[in-house]
C-alpha cells in the first residue's frame, strides 16, 4: 500500500544510514541540548538481549536519570527502550519515519502520505475520530523531516514525562509479553508491588 502511494503521488524512497541520521541528531542536539529537562549524553549499551537496536549507533542516555532508560536513533526511527537487570526489556515510545523525496527535491514521511491518501479515500460517513490525520508536510532538507518526525518529539515526551516523582514501572517475565511505563508515584503504587518498580529520578549523592 505505501509503494502504490508512492507512485501515484511519484515519490522515491530515500534510504540514509543511521550513522548520518545520527549525525543529524547530534547537530540538532547541540542547538537544543539545553531544553531538555535531563542532559542527553552519548552511551555504549552492554544489553545482553539487543534485538530491537542491533548494530545502530546514536545510542544515548539521561544525565540524572536511571540507567535503564535510554534511546537509540536510527534510519527509520527514534526509540525509547528500558533494560532490566542488563536485558532488554521493553519500547517505552517509537517516533518513526520514512523518508522519500518529490521531483521538486523536497523531502516528506510516506507513512504520513499514505494515511492522508487514505483518509481523502473515505466517503463523509466513513469517517470516524480514528481519521483525525493531517497532510503530509513537505521539507527542504532531511534534518528537517527528521527534526519534525523523531527528534523534536523526542523533546516533546521528555517534557511531559520526565519528572521529578514519577517511577518507572514495569509488568511480564522473560520470554512472555512485556510493558513498562512511566508513572507519578502515588499512581503506580496503588496498582503494583514496590519490587516491580524503580525511581526515574537518581537521588544526588
Amino acid at each position: 500500500m505505501l509503494q502504490k502511494t508512492a507512485l501515484e503521488l511519484n515519490l522515491k524512497y530515500v534510504k540514509p544510514t543511521t550513522k548520518a541520521v545520527d549525525r543529524m541528531f547530534q547537530k540538532w542536539l547541540k542547538q537544543n541540548g539545553k531544553k531538555f529537562p535531563y542532559r542527553v549524553n552519548p552511551r555504549q549499551r552492554k544489553t545482553k538481549l539487543d534485538w530491537p537496536h542491533q548494530n545502530r549507533l546514536g545510542q544515548y542516555g539521561f544525565r540524572g536519570l536511571a540507567t535503564e532508560l535510554y534511546f537509540t536513533v536510527a534510519a527509520d526511527t527514534l526509540q525509547v527502550h528500558f533494560d532490566l537487570k542488563g536485558e532488554y526489556y521493553d519500547s517505552m515510545c517509537d517516533f518513526e519515519v520514512m523518508p522519500v523525496q518529490r521531483a521538486d527535491g523536497k523531502y516528506s514521511c510516506a507513512w504520513c502520505a499514505h494515511n492522508w491518501q487514505e483518509r481523502l479515500r473515505k466517503t463523509s460517513r466513513e469517517v470516524d475520530w480514528r481519521d483525525k490525520v493531517k497532510k503530509e508536510k513537505y521539507f527542504a532538507t532531511l534534518a528537517e523531516l527528521y527534526a519534525d518526525h523523531c527528534f523534536d518529539r523526542l523533546l516533546s515526551w521528555c517534557k511531559k514525562t520526565l519528572k521529578p516523582g514519577r517511577l518507572i514501572v514495569y509488568c511480564g517475565e522473560p520470554d512472555a509479553s512485556r510493558w513498562a511505563l512511566i508513572r507519578p508515584a502515588r499512581e503506580v503504587l496503588d496498582f503494583t508491588r514496590a519490587e516491580r518498580v524503580l525511581t526515574l529520578v537518581v537521588p544526588k549523592k
